[in-house]
């Protein structure tokens, strides 16, 4: 679908107005008339409000003619589309006028829905074309700003570097890759898709100037403000982060943070805002619950280095839980506290790399994989869980170094057959649902739990349904698909076919004959 063009049509008599407004269908062509005049000064004031891509205006009218009109909107839009509409003896006058910025002329009695639909066409990739290299030029040239080590504000044109604008800051959440592996493709969004999304958002009372990738997974959106009043930056703004966060989670399925600057400023002071505060960009790892953050001068908080000793830390792996989960515990908190991603990143870093050497140390290589980006993803995605998780996978070490093992999955397949007993008349009950509540791959808890009980989860599910329909069968409550519904089968047949496999007689003979 095409992006629709807005118009303005200027001409002092009433029927010329409405004649061009219905001689074609413009909305079929892409076209939407935004706002009509009746001179050039009301002109004016109709284009600061509505800002039309293109102008159709007359040449006679009275209070400001269609010439001096043209003059002044040229000097306040370089880019905008005007034509004159003008009669046979009007025809050179027009001309003339090609020289102080009008774009082309029509002659009134010429106009066809043919000549129409041309003429808009052509227009049409005149404006597409001009956009795309203006964004192609301002994104990267605001790309090459940003990332200079120096302040080169040679790169950019002296109004670019004067004008203040609005920002908003854009960055997909993605987790902390601990394992240094290589992420899977489709799980980043390509920076490429997100800055043509962010071009068709429709931004709250704000012209988007330009969308740049600033920083290797962080785009920009630059706002102009010159719609609105300076009180009312702050508020606009903030819903304009809002909707950019919404439409992205929409598009795309993945969730983003959004950060914006508190008041209008010059690319150089933005920029220096963002280098000052580099930490702001990191904080959703400590606050992952702040979607939508301001940008705002901070004082530097003291850098903590981690207290971290890998021989103390092989030293509390033959000694207690407690202590080895209290140990790693407080150093991740230290960090967390001070807000220190840089630490927080090389401290997960060398644990990480902790887990492997144990790995390698009790002969189970091929349970790198349980430790793998794929496999942990979910857990990475913020220093608490990335804490949690580092705590669960020591203490798994532990207990497999010291045969506590099946005292451990003990305990968790005991935890399972609660959380199935809980949980067992809600129909979409999973292996992982479970798998996750006790904080264990799927795999290695299906695994531990056929070694345990000599059954597996699914049997153990269907089993304990099975006994809750019986006892309801037996006090004579509701009928046979009711009795299936309560217990987790949304189809009756289906619980019909489960209930003999399992007991050797259906549900109704099970009622009227007893078990």
């Amino acid at each position: 679908m095409m992006n629709e063009l807005s118009v303005m049509i200027v001409d002092d008599e009433k029927l010329a107005r409405e004649d061009m407004q219905t001689f074609i269908d413009w909305e079929s062509l892409g076209f939407h008339i935004v706002a009509t005049a009746v001179n050039g000064r009301q002109a004016l004031k109709m284009y600061e409000k509505h800002h039309p891509k293109i102008v159709f205006t007359d040449i006679k009218m009275p209070v400001m003619d269609g010439i001096e009109f043209s003059k002044a909107l040229r000097k306040i839009d370089e880019q905008v589309i005007i034509i004159l509409l003008t009669a046979y003896e009007e025809f050179s006058y027009a001309k003339a006028a090609i020289t102080l910025g009008v774009t082309d002329y029509v002659i009134k009695n010429e106009i066809t829905p043919q000549s129409m639909e041309i003429l808009l066409g052509k227009l049409r990739q005149r404006i597409e074309t001009v956009q795309r290299s203006s964004n192609i030029l301002n994104d990267k040239l605001i790309e090459n700003y940003f990332q200079a080590q120096e302040d080169n504000v040679g790169i950019l044109e002296g109004r670019m570097l004067e004008k203040r604008l609005c920002y908003l800051m854009v960055e997909q959440n993605l987790p902390l890759n601990i394992s240094e592996e290589p992420a899977d493709a489709d799980f980043c969004v390509r920076k490429q898709e997100i800055s043509e999304a962010l071009r068709g958002v429709d931004y709250v009372s704000m012209k988007m100037k330009a969308v740049s990738n600033v920083w290797e997974n962080v785009t920009a959106v630059i706002l102009d403000t010159e719609l609105i009043s300076q009180n009312d930056n702050y508020q606009i703004l903030y819903k304009n982060a809002v909707r950019v966060r919404e439409f992205l989670e929409e598009r795309f399925e993945r969730d983003f943070t959004v950060f914006y600057t508190m008041e209008p400023l010059t690319l150089p002071n933005w920029k220096k805002l963002c280098k000052n505060n580099e930490r702001i960009f990191r904080q959703r790892c400590f606050k992952p619950e702040e979607a939508i953050v301001g940008i705002v001068r901070k004082p530097e908080s003291q850098s903590r280095r981690a207290d971290f000793d890998k021989k103390q830390l092989q030293q509390l792996m033959g000694g207690s839980e407690e202590k080895l989960e209290e140990y790693i515990g407080k150093i991740y908190d230290d960090i967390c506290e001070a807000e220190d991603y840089q630490e927080f990143c090389s401290l997960s870093k060398k644990l990480y790399a902790c887990l492997l050497e144990e790995l390698q140390k009790q002969g189970e290589v091929s349970d790198r994989q349980e430790l793998s980006f794929k496999k942990n993803w979910k857990d990475w995605m913020d220093a608490e869980k990335i804490r949690d998780w580092m705590i669960r996978q020591f203490k798994m070490r532990m207990e497999k170094s010291s045969g506590g093992e099946e005292r451990r999955n003990s305990r968790i397949i005991a935890a399972v057959k609660a959380y199935i007993r809980q949980n067992y008349a809600n129909p979409d009950l999973t292996l992982d649902e479970i798998a996750e509540y006790v904080h264990l791959n799927t795999s290695y808890l299906c695994t531990a739990f056929k070694q345990e009980t000599g059954n597996t989860i699914k049997n153990y599910i269907t089993d304990i349904r099975i006994e809750a329909a019986k006892k309801q069968l037996d006090e004579g409550n509701g009928k046979i698909y009711e009795v299936g519904l309560s217990v987790g089968y949304q189809s009756g047949q289906y619980f019909s076919q489960v209930f003999y496999r399992k007991v050797g007689v259906s549900p109704g003979d099970y009622r009227r004959y007893g078990g």
